[in-house]
Formats: C-alpha cells, sequence, structure tokens
C-alpha cells in the first residue's frame, strides 16, 4: 500500500526576503543542498519498523526539486511570512501545503517562492514534520545561504565534509534502535488527550487557516532563569514550564508533551537527516509537586526518552497525537543570509490535524539573546485572545517559579492584570436602593391594576381566577388573622395547600403576617419528607383546605387553619383589609425555609430573607421584561422556581397561570393551555423544555435548575426569532436565580451569563482559593445579599459552605476571616464547577457542572453533565442519563429513544463516533446501555438517579449474538467480569475495543483466562492491538483442544448449532453478524478521516 502523509505532519519555513533577488541562484543552491543531504533525494522503503531511506536519483540532472515561482504582483497581498498559509489560500495555491508527500516514491521536501513586488518575496520550505527538526532546518538554511552567496557574490565555499550517510542509516536502523518497541509501548500505554480549555465563540478568521503567532520572552526573565537554575538547560526549564502549564489548564494528572529531540554527536551534527524525533514525554504530575521537583522529573524524562530514540519508524507511526501539546528548542548559532538582499528571521509553521485540539509551541534562541517562541494552533479551536492570555500565562508563569521553585504548581498564580480587569468588571455590580419587599409590591400592582387577573386556576374541568385587588384583600385580611390568633412575629408557618388561587392567598398573607414559610408536599405518599419538615422546623401552624386537612387528622403536635372552613371564613372576612396596618418587614426578615436535596439525597433546610428576594426583584426589574406577561407556573411551591414566576408575575403586573396537578405532567395538556391562553413566559427545567413543541407562542423562555440542552435551546431559538431564550445559573442558596445569559443559535449552552445585580460570581481554584484565569476551571463560589445565613440546624454543614472571607488583590486570593472582621465577605461554595469566558459581549461565566458530578474512571476525570450533553445533540435520543456503575469502572447510559430496536453495538459505535470528535477518551464513552420509556423524575422535575433501574444481567439483548458452546459461555462470562459489563450485552462477535477493553484490560482479561485454564497454553496470543482484533482468531486448534478439555470436560454445548470457535467468537468489525438488524442511517464507520500516516 502506498504511503502519503497527512497535512498534519507537514511543516513549513517562511521566510520575508526583501532586495534583490537572484532566482537561479538560489535554484542552484537548492539543488546542490538536495544533492549533498542524501536525504532530501531518498524516499523510504522497508519493512515496519525497520524503514530506511533509499536514494531515489543518481543524477542531479534528473533531480525533481525544482522552486515553484507564484507570481502576486497584483494581488494587493502584503502579508507577513508568519501568514503564508493565508497568502496562499488567497492566491489558490493550497495545493503546496496540502498535497501529500508519497513517502515510498518521492523526496519529503518541496520548495516555493512568492514574488509581490522585483524587491520584495517569501520563499517557503515544505517537508514532513518528522523528517527535520530545528537544528536540521538551521542546517538546510545555513547551507542554503552559503551556496548562494558563494554564486552571487564569490564568497568561499565553505561545508563541513559530511560522513557516509549510507552507513549512518545502516547504524541508525540497527537492530538494537528497534527493540526499543517495549519502552514506547509502556510510555504510550493508555494514553489519552488532555482537555485544554477554549473560548466559546468562533474568532474572526474568514478561512479558518492553521495559526501562527510569533512572540518574544523577556530577555532579562531569561537570563534570571538560566542563573536561577544553573545546572539546568534552557530547554528544560521551558518545557517543565510548558507541563506546569498543561496541567493547570486541563486539570489532568497525566501529561504528555511531544518534545523535538536534538540527541546529535558530533558525527551528526551537520546532516539534515531525521536524526531527532516527537519524543512523547509522559509524567504524573501531582498538582502539589514543586516546580522544582517537576524540572527534575522533566529531564529524567528526557533523558530516558532520547536513550530510547527510534526516529525513523516513528515517522510512520499510528499514535495519533492530535490532542498533545508539541513542544520544540533550538539555539539559532547562525543566520540565514542573502548576499545583496535582507532576509526575516525564519518562522516555523506547523499543521494540525482538523479536529485537533493541540498547539504546538516552538523557542528559538537568538544570537542576540533573545527568545522567540512560535505558536502553531488551529483558529477553530482557539481565539487570538486564548493565544494571547497562554502566553501571558507561560510568562506568569516563569517569573513565579524564578522568585518561589518551590511553590506547588496548583499554586502558581497565572492570574494576568488584564484578566483581574475584566473578573473586577464582572463583579462591579453594586447598585444602591431602596428595596421593594415581595409583600409590598403586591400592594403597589393591586394599587395600579386592581381588576387585572392576578392568578388564574386551570383545573380539570373549571377556570378560577383572581384580581390583583381581591388577592391583595385577601392576603392582607389572612395576615391580620394569623398575627391576631397565631404567637409571634417570625416564627415558622407551613404552607399546605393544593394547587388553586388560594394557593397564593395563603402565601403572600402569611408574608404579610412577617411568618417564615414553609411549603410541604400535598401528596399522601409524601408523608415522610412532609413529617421530616415538620418536626425539623418546628412547624407551630400550617395553613391547610379541604383535601389537605385529611393529611394531619392523626396529627397533634400542630394547629391547622383550614381556608377552606366555613367560620375561618367568616372570621377572615371581618379582618383589616388596609395594607398599611401591617407590621414592617426588614431585608433580614426571614421569608421563607426552603428545602433541598441537591444530588446528595439528604433534605437540608435553606432560610432566605425578604432581602434576597428584594434583590431579584430589582435584577427581574433591570431586565425590562415586556409588561403584563402571562407566565406557565408549572413548579410546585416547595421548588424555589415557584416563587421565581411569581416575582415575575408582580414585577410585570402579569398573571400567573397554574396548571392542576396531574395536568402539570402532562406535555400535551400543558401545550393545549399555552396555545388557549396565548401563555409567553416560562420557566422550566431542561428535561421539560425538551417535550414541548418550539413553535408555541411563549415569547419568554428560561432553562434553569438543570443543565441545558444546546438543541433544545436553538431549537427554541429559530423557531421564533424575535423570542428572548435565556439560560440561567441559580441555587436555592443564593437566591433562586444568580445569572441569565440570552442564548443565540449554535452558542453553546453552557453558558449562563453575568451575575445579577448586587451579586458576585467568583470562580476560584478550590484548594488555593486564588481566582481562576479565564478559561481555567474552578469552584463557584458566589456573594452578595441573595447568599443565605447557612442551613437550619447544621452548624456543621454551614461551616463547609457557607464561609466568611476576605479578598487580598495583590494575591488575587480569598483567605478565612472572622465574620467580624471589617473586610469579611460571606461566600457560599456551590460545589459547582464552572470558568469565566470570553464571548463577544465580554466576559461570562460557563457552567461545566456538578463538583459530585465529576468521577474519575480507571485515573481518568470525566464530566457527566459534558457526556449527556454531548450525547442530547444525537436526534435518535429523546433523553439520556449518564451515571456510573456500582464498581465505577463503566459508564450507564439510561437511553429513551424510538430506535431502541438498534443493537447495543450500534449504539455503542455511534457513542464512540460522537464522543471521539469532543476529543473525549475512550473511557468517557459509556458501555452499559439501558432502555427506558422514560427518565425518572422527581417532585421538582430533575433526574431521579435513586429510580434508575439497575441493569439486568439476566435478560438476553435480542441482538447480541448467544454462545453457542460451553467454551463460548465461559470465556465471555471471563470477558463480563473482567470488563465489569453484563453478560447479556455482550456478543460473541462483538469487538472488544467497543466494549472498553483498552491495554490494562486486555492484560487483565488474559490473566483471567490464562488463570481458568492453569495453563500456558495461551503463550502464542498475539499481544499487539488486541482491542481491535478478534479475541480468538488466531488461536491453534490444539489451543482450542485444550482449553475446552479444561473448561468443559466433555463436548456439551449450549445449542446443538456448535461452530470452529476461531471463526465466531469476537470476530472484527468486518465479520457477518448472524442477525440482521436495523442500523443508523449514515452511520458509516469507514467514514471517519484517518489522520495518521500510513
Amino acid at each position: 500500500m502506498p504511503l502519503k502523509s497527512a497535512r498534519a505532519a507537514h511543516c513549513a519555513i517562511a521566510i520575508d526576503i526583501s532586495g534583490t533577488l537572484n532566482q537561479p541562484a538560489l535554484q542552484q543552491a537548492l539543488t546542490y543542498v538536495a544533492i549533498r543531504h542524501d536525504v532530501l533525494h531518498s524516499a523510504i522503503e522497508g519493512e515496519p519498523n525497520q524503514h530506511h531511506f533509499r536514494p531515489l536519483l543518481q543524477f542531479p540532472d534528473n533531480l525533481p526539486l525544482r522552486i515553484r515561482l507564484l507570481n502576486a504582483t497584483n494581488s494587493g497581498i502584503h502579508a507577513p511570512a508568519s501568514q503564508i498559509v493565508s497568502t496562499l489560500t488567497q492566491l489558490g495555491a493550497e495545493d503546496f501545503l496540502d498535497t501529500p508527500f508519497h513517502l515510498d516514491t518521492e523526496p519529503l521536501w518541496r520548495a516555493l517562492l512568492v514574488q509581490y513586488s522585483p524587491d520584495h518575496h517569501q520563499l517557503a520550505l515544505l517537508s514532513h514534520r518528522s523528517l527535520m527538526d530545528q537544528a536540521s532546518i538551521e542546517i538546510l538554511l545555513k547551507d542554503i545561504s552559503i551556496l548562494y552567496n558563494h554564486t552571487v557574490s564569490k564568497s568561499p565555499l565553505i561545508l563541513p565534509i559530511l560522513e557516509n550517510q549510507s552507513r549512518l542509516q545502516t547504524d541508525m536502523a540497527r537492530p538494537e534502535k528497534t527493540s526499543h518497541a517495549p519502552f514506547w509501548k509502556e510510555t504510550l500505554n493508555h494514553l489519552r488527550p488532555n482537555q485544554m480549555p477554549t473560548d466559546l465563540f468562533a474568532p474572526h478568521s474568514p478561512n479558518k487557516q492553521d495559526g501562527c503567532h510569533t512572540f518574544t520572552l523577556d530577555p532579562l526573565l531569561i537570563q534570571q532563569l538560566e542563573a536561577r537554575f544553573a545546572s539546568k538547560t534552557l530547554e528544560s526549564i521551558l518545557l517543565a514550564a510548558c507541563f506546569a502549564l498543561l496541567a493547570r489548564y486541563s486539570g489532568d494528572t497525566d501529561i504528555c508533551i511531544y518534545a523535538n529531540s536534538k540527541n546529535r554527536t558530533l558525527t551528526t551534527r551537520h546532516f539534515i537527516n531525521a536524526f531527532a524525533s516527537q519524543l512523547p514525554l509522559r509524567l504524573q504530575l501531582d498538582p502539589n509537586t514543586s516546580f522544582g521537583s517537576l524540572l527534575v522529573k522533566t529531564l529524567a524524562a528526557l533523558d530516558d526518552a532520547k536513550s530510547h530514540e527510534t526516529p525513523l519508524p516513528k515517522l510512520l507511526a499510528e499514535q495519533d497525537t492530535h490532542a498533545y501539546t508539541a513542544f520544540s528548542f533550538h539555539k539559532i548559532r547562525t543566520s540565514f543570509h542573502l548576499s545583496g538582499a535582507s532576509v526575516s528571521t525564519p518562522v516555523t509553521i506547523k499543521f494540525l490535524p482538523k479536529t485537533t485540539s493541540a498547539l504546538d509551541i516552538g523557542f528559538e534562541l537568538l544570537p542576540d539573546g533573545r527568545c522567540q517562541g512560535t505558536l502553531n494552533y488551529p483558529p477553530k479551536r482557539y481565539s487570538p485572545h486564548f493565544i494571547n492570555r497562554f502566553i501571558g500565562h507561560l510568562q506568569q508563569l516563569l517569573s513565579s517559579v524564578l522568585n518561589n521553585a518551590s511553590c506547588p504548581i496548583a499554586h502558581i498564580s497565572l492570574l494576568l492584570p488584564e484578566e483581574a480587569a475584566l473578573i473586577a468588571e464582572l463583579n462591579h455590580t453594586e447598585t444602591p436602593e431602596i428595596p421593594v419587599f415581595l409583600p409590598d409590591l403586591l400592594h403597589q400592582v393591586s394599587q395600579q391594576f386592581p381588576h387585572m387577573p392576578a392568578v388564574v386556576y386551570h383545573g380539570e374541568a373549571q377556570r378560577d381566577e383572581m384580581s390583583y385587588h381581591f388577592l391583595n384583600e385577601a392576603s392582607t385580611r389572612l395576615a391580620h388573622y394569623i398575627a391576631q390568633h397565631h404567637s409571634q412575629h417570625n416564627q415558622t408557618i407551613g404552607i399546605c395547600l393544593t394547587r388553586s388561587t388560594q394557593l397564593l392567598n395563603g402565601i403572600l398573607g402569611a408574608m404579610k403576617a412577617g411568618r417564615t414559610i414553609v411549603p410541604l408536599e400535598t401528596q399522601p405518599e409524601q408523608a415522610d419528607i412532609r413529617q421530616y419538615k415538620l418536626t425539623y422546623t418546628h412547624i407551630p401552624v400550617v395553613l391547610v383546605d379541604h383535601e389537605t386537612s385529611k393529611l394531619f387528622e392523626a396529627k397533634a403536635d400542630c394547629q391547622l387553619l383550614n381556608l377552606d372552613d366555613p367560620e375561618v371564613r367568616i372570621l377572615l372576612a371581618q379582618q383589616n383589609a388596609g395594607h398599611a396596618s401591617l407590621l414592617p418587614i426588614q431585608p433580614e426578615t426571614p421569608i421563607y425555609i426552603m428545602y433541598t436535596s441537591g444530588t446528595t439525597g439528604i433534605p437540608k433546610a435553606v432560610q432566605q430573607t425578604h432581602g434576597a428576594i428584594a434583590n431579584l426583584i430589582g435584577a427581574l426589574t433591570d431586565q425590562k421584561i415586556a409588561p403584563h406577561r402571562k407566565v406557565l407556573c408549572t413548579a410546585l411551591p416547595t421548588f424555589d422556581a415557584f416563587f421565581f414566576d411569581l416575582i415575575v408575575m408582580l414585577v410585570t403586573q402579569g398573571t400567573l397561570h397554574l396548571p392542576y396537578e396531574s395536568g402539570r405532567h402532562s406535555a400535551d395538556w400543558v401545550s393545549e393551555l399555552i396555545q388557549q391562553e396565548q401563555l409567553n413566559y416560562m420557566v422550566c427545567l431542561p428535561d421539560t423544555l425538551k417535550q414541548l413543541d418550539p413553535t408555541l407562542p411563549i415569547e419568554n423562555v428560561i432553562s434553569m435548575g438543570q443543565a441545558a440542552h444546546e438543541t433544545t435551546l436553538n431549537a427554541w431559538k429559530n423557531a421564533r426569532g424575535n423570542r428572548v431564550v435565556e439560560n440561567g445559573l441559580g441555587h436555592t442558596e443564593t437566591g433562586i436565580c444568580l445569572s441569565l445569559h440570552q442564548h443565540t443559535p449554535n452558542e453553546s449552552a453552557t453558558l449562563t451569563g453575568r451575575p445579577i445585580r448586587n451579586m458576585k460570581i467568583h470562580i476560584v481554584n478550590p484548594d488555593t482559593l486564588t481566582l481562576c484565569p479565564i478559561g481555567i476551571p474552578g469552584e463557584i463560589f458566589v456573594s452578595g445579599p441573595g447568599v443565605a445565613d447557612g442551613y437550619l440546624n447544621n452548624l456543621e454543614l454551614s461551616q463547609t459552605r457557607f464561609l466568611f472571607m476576605r479578598f487580598d488583590s495583590d494575591s488575587q486570593s480569598f483567605t478565612s476571616c472572622p465574620n467580624n472582621h471589617p473586610d469579611a465577605v460571606k461566600m457560599y461554595a456551590s460545589g459547582d464547577y464552572g470558568s469565566y469566558q470570553l464571548t463577544p459581549n465580554g466576559l461570562d461565566i460557563q457552567f461545566i457542572g456538578r463538583k459530585d458530578k465529576q468521577i474519575k474512571l480507571r485515573g481518568v476525570n470525566i464530566h457527566l453533565d459534558a457526556i449527556e450533553s454531548l450525547l442530547r445533540k444525537n436526534p435518535l435520543i429523546r433523553d439520556i442519563a449518564v451515571i456510573p456503575n456500582k464498581n465505577n469502572t463503566q459508564l450507564i447510559a439510561y437511553l429513551v429513544s424510538d430506535r431502541a430496536e438498534t443493537s447495543l453495538t450500534d449504539w455503542r459505535d455511534n457513542f464512540k463516533q460522537q464522543l471521539t470528535l469532543a476529543l473525549l477518551p475512550p473511557v468517557a464513552h459509556p458501555k452499559i446501555i439501558v432502555f427506558l420509556k422514560e427518565i425518572p423524575l422527581t417532585q421538582n422535575g430533575k433526574i431521579n438517579k435513586r429510580a434508575l433501574p439497575l441493569p439486568d444481567d439476566r435478560a438476553q439483548d435480542a441482538f447480541c449474538q448467544p454462545p453457542v458452546s460451553a467454551l463460548q459461555a465461559a470465556l465471555r462470562k471471563l470477558v463480563a467480569e473482567t470488563l465489569d459489563i453484563p453478560e447479556a450485552q455482550i456478543g460473541t462477535d462483538e469487538v472488544l475495543g467497543n466494549l472498553g477493553c483498552d491495554s490494562i484490560g486486555s492484560t487483565l482479561l488474559y490473566q483471567s483466562i490464562q488463570n481458568a485454564i492453569e495453563t500456558g497454553a495461551l503463550a502464542s496470543l498475539p499481544m499487539n492491538q488486541p482491542s481491535s482484533i478478534p479475541l480468538l482468531a488466531s488461536l491453534q486448534q490444539m489451543t482450542i483442544q485444550k482449553i475446552e478439555a479444561q473448561l468443559t470436560n466433555s463436548d456439551q454445548t449450549v445449542t446443538p448449532a456448535s461452530r470452529p470457535l476461531n471463526a465466531s467468537f469476537f470476530a472484527s468489525e468486518s465479520g457477518s453478524r448472524k442477525k440482521k438488524r436495523p442500523t443508523f442511517q449514515g452511520n458509516n464507520r469507514e467514514n471517519t478521516a484517518n489522520q495518521h500516516l500510513g
């Protein structure tokens, strides 16, 4: 098979040339250089791992390396050499960059000269990136300049004598070199990409070509680093800094960087050749490792890699490097000089795969002592803002370790002054105001719009409404009655009222009375949580109606106030309806106690104040929402989204529409209600929003309470262009709503906006409490008037989540302090992970996921929210939940799909394609799949993880090929136990790689099989790439007989249709299936772009 290079394997050198250029002399110089160095007129031949260069031509006249001339005199282009990629694209000459090298039939380089004017040219040299390192590039340019200058100005022709290159090639390919394969196999074992953060908007790059950015490190800083670490090379210092920076950016501890080696000897120092490879350097980094220790580890890894260097075989290696950081360093000893012309410093441009997240960073120490860096990057992934920050963080890190080399990597401050300024501006939310409390706001609206309906209850067979005037007077009378008959101001009062207009009357009346309301569950089956709240909160009085009073018939520990009781109604009608006679409310007056279990399942009582809700009222007023909104409220009062809907109703002088209990769960019934009443404002969970038709007449949509679904938000925004679609972030502990972001089509659904008035969002390193730089994830801490005092009657938990801190602007970090400290700020540690993100509209908050939804499988950090979000984009998936299995070894995907009849193998293939494109490692691909008719939800509409059924190991999947012999059954059981996957989900024609069998799993599986048969009969089992070949395909019949004899002691079969084991069990992907089964349309596995050589 012909060997072709991929564009991602190419490397370009571009040089600006000003002044007179003798083009024939330049061509002659290039020709002689190609003759002088065997590698420049050679191709590659040989068996895998034994490749060597073979000279193609013996006669210089036939040498095909001619400089291609490109005339751009009338193009109007005046771009520098660093933008040669964009220049060639504009001139229609992309083929110079894109055309692959035929590695076994032609030399691995070519040249092009762009002429802009008679005295302005650009020279571009393209080669295979593994062919020439920076040292080879320097030799190439030096030889060209010596030969050119000799021709043009008759300067001395002094070139070093080269040793016999054929003998050198033989030496480089000798057996001891190829014996290094086990070292590299171990080094690259279970390697995965390091995830790099990136700006969440498309940069302004019209052609989306590969980016190249040059920069210069401070010369004084370089001098100080060399003096500080005198026993270390500058190369190792910069390489260690890149390791540290990548660890901080990705949050990973397993870091791999591909470093250019310059493992040359006196004999080879003048050769252009593949003496230097990109050597994978892999380190396990503890965040508490100091930079000094990291430097020692880096040097050891570099020395170890060089001692096992196998240059030419690495040229054709199939290791996918698309998501790793590449690093190169070289000292420039001579510059490129052309007689009669001035030339720029050469710019090296690396090309990266289209799906890459890699950065290719190189350093050159110039003769004047400056250190010039070149950063190659894919603009589709990284914006110029990101690149500038990356360089700034690198210099900041180098400056920090210069002063304190013993500082742990995790504690090094990377925050740049410009980033600190942007974060300060984001949190500059102070808005002095006279707060309007919720009961007072009701009174104000009732005076302006007395006859407008405040609330409409939509029952199964009736429709009731209550005007603002009636609601205000009825709630005021109830407040006076409560104040007279039921104990003290500030005391708690339970609300256990069914959905009706009476519900709002009870809530607002209790608030006006200065009571702290505690919403209670109204369903008989919720007796346990209802009793827990009654006891835990010491509720003396509960407002009930005719239906809910039955729930308390056996209760004697609290008083009931039945608002449906005729006698109570008479007493209420006699009360004063004057709002002014009510006791005044203060900001610190408690307004409600809301119970939240979060994701722990343990109820926690959060007490909020009127001041926190008043701040939210002001924030929603700031939004200038259109007046008189018809607000759909499907939330229960036990969920604080209910109070958000209530506030929107009052702020817009609108109407709250309450569906009856069963109706609020029905997407069809709710859709009909929206159409019938022309409702136009809705706040709901993402899972609820996904069930509704986006063509409904809703004008304001807010997704809040869970990680948003990007496809759902896009659908709702695209259906009506003028619709406002928002994604929100909030917690019960921070006053319901913390931030809101207006979503635009194809924008990331992880953006949640900027903090509302008087609230601040601090994303900090949870270990050091320092502010995180833009793009680097950390824990979300919140401060402001919306932060609750703590968890009621739970001091221990409160002290871990509600903290008093003071901010040090010099270190940009928070430290604990007493609550009476003059600079003390109360902060809530949310347990959410996020990052600051730069968008076209400024800084924004990106929500990454819950801390407790970040798990570690086989040493890999995995965000379950991210996996669910990516898989929801699949149009075949209506809903999904992903959790780890009980042993934390595999991921289980619970699917709601109309294609549940599709085989598990095809689903796994589909997951693999989606998640691989997003650069998620194989361990993050769900291998266990459970189909459900619907995802179980809690009362508040969130996924009820506790109600998800365990995978059934007894029910055989209809499309999994069952075992046909006792041996197959025994082997399948071993595979299931080793990989921790239910037997019923493993077909005997399955490929192990699709089951998540990586190199570690393969080793364990082989050990299990060998232990099972207690012999050495499997010694001949091939060990290379075990996850992508049939497990038993190459076993000899003799080995099979030994296994069968050991495991079965007979010819017993599961079915009469026994067949040869090596032809059927764990067949390859190309093997035929015994059952014809539905497949995904367009799911062509062969359509995956090949980014490898060979």
